[in-house]
C-alpha cells in the first residue's frame, strides 16, 4: 500500500484534477521523447493490457512530467496513486494479475527517474495498492463522478426528465423514516406517573408527623415540658406587657394632641 498520509479513499476527490492531467497529455508529442525507452517496455508487457503498452507508457511519462513541474503538490498525496488506478481501471486485461501491474507501475516511475536527473520522484512511494482496495477506488470515484454529473446536470435549467428518475432511485433505495408513534399511557407509566406525584407528597408529611411527635413526647413525658410550658407564659406575659405599655403611651399622646388641638382652635377663634 503507498504510505502517504491517510486513507487513500479520503483523497479520491483530488483525482478529478489527476485525471484531466493525464487527459491533457499529448502523446504524439511524448512519443518523440520517450519512444525507444517505451518500445523496450512494450516487448516484456504487451500481453497484459488492452491499450498498446508504448500509449500507455508514453502518457505516464508525460503525466509524471506534468505532475512534477505543474502539480507538485499532488506528489506527497495522490499522482503515484491515481496512475496506478488508471493503468487498473483503463487498461489492463481482466485476467492480469494484480502483481503485474504493480511491476509496470514500479516501471515506469523508474523509467521517468532514470531520465530526469535534476530531481527523483520516487520519494515516499513503497509499495502498492491491492486489489481489494482497487475495486473499491474504482466503485467510489464512479460513485463520485455521477455524483458530480447529476449535480451539474439536476440545475434548475436542467433536464427535467433525467432528475425526475434520479430522484426517484433515490428515494426507491433510500431507507423510509417513520417515527413510531409514542403510546401515551401504559399502566407502568401511570403507576410512574403516580410515584411521582406521591413521593413528594409523602416525605414533607411525614418529616411534620415526626417532629409533631418529638414536640408532644419533649413536653408531655419530660422535665423539658414544663420549663417549656413556663418559658412560653412568661414571653407571652412579656409581650402581654409590652403591647398594653404601647397602648397606654398611645393614648397619652392622642391626649396631649387633642388638648393641643382644642387651644388651637379657640385661639382661632378669638381672633
Amino acid at each position: 500500500m503507498f504510505k502517504m498520509g491517510g486513507s487513500i479513499y479520503g483523497r479520491v476527490n483530488e483525482f478529478p484534477t489527476c485525471e484531466e492531467v493525464i487527459s491533457n497529455v499529448d502523446h504524439k508529442k511524448e512519443e518523440m521523447r520517450w519512444s525507444e525507452d517505451c518500445k523496450k517496455i512494450n516487448t516484456i508487457y504487451s500481453d497484459a493490457f488492452n491499450s498498446k503498452v508504448e500509449y500507455i507508457c508514453n502518457k505516464s511519462m508525460g503525466y509524471l512530467y506534468k505532475i512534477h513541474n505543474e502539480h507538485y503538490n499532488l506528489l506527497e498525496k495522490v499522482a503515484f496513486e491515481y496512475l496506478y488506478y488508471w493503468i487498473y481501471k483503463y487498461h489492463r486485461k481482466k485476467e492480469t494479475n494484480i502483481s503485474i501491474i504493480k511491476k509496470f507501475h514500479e516501471e515506469l516511475i523508474k523509467l521517468y527517474n532514470d531520465k530526469n536527473f535534476s530531481y527523483s520522484i520516487l520519494h515516499n512511494y513503497e509499495n502498492t495498492i491491492s486489489d481489494e482496495e482497487l475495486k473499491k477506488l474504482k466503485i467510489l470515484y464512479d460513485n463520485y463522478k455521477s455524483y458530480n454529473l447529476i449535480k451539474d446536470q439536476c440545475k434548475p435549467s436542467g433536464n427535467n426528465d433525467f432528475c425526475n428518475e434520479i430522484k426517484r432511485i433515490i428515494d426507491e433505495y433510500s431507507p423510509k423514516t417513520y417515527i413510531k408513534p409514542r403510546e401515551t399511557c401504559i399502566s407502568k407509566e401511570l403507576h410512574n406517573c403516580k410515584n411521582n406525584i406521591v413521593v413528594p407528597l409523602i416525605i414533607p408529611i411525614f418529616i411534620i408527623l415526626v417532629l409533631s411527635f418529638l414536640w408532644f413526647i419533649i413536653y408531655k413525658l419530660t422535665p423539658y415540658g414544663s420549663y417549656l410550658s413556663n418559658m412560653i407564659k412568661r414571653k407571652r406575659n412579656s409581650c402581654n406587657s409590652i403591647y398594653e405599655e404601647w397602648n397606654s403611651l398611645e393614648s397619652s399622646e392622642i391626649s396631649r394632641y387633642a388638648s393641643n388641638d382644642g387651644k388651637y382652635n379657640v385661639l382661632y377663634n378669638y381672633t
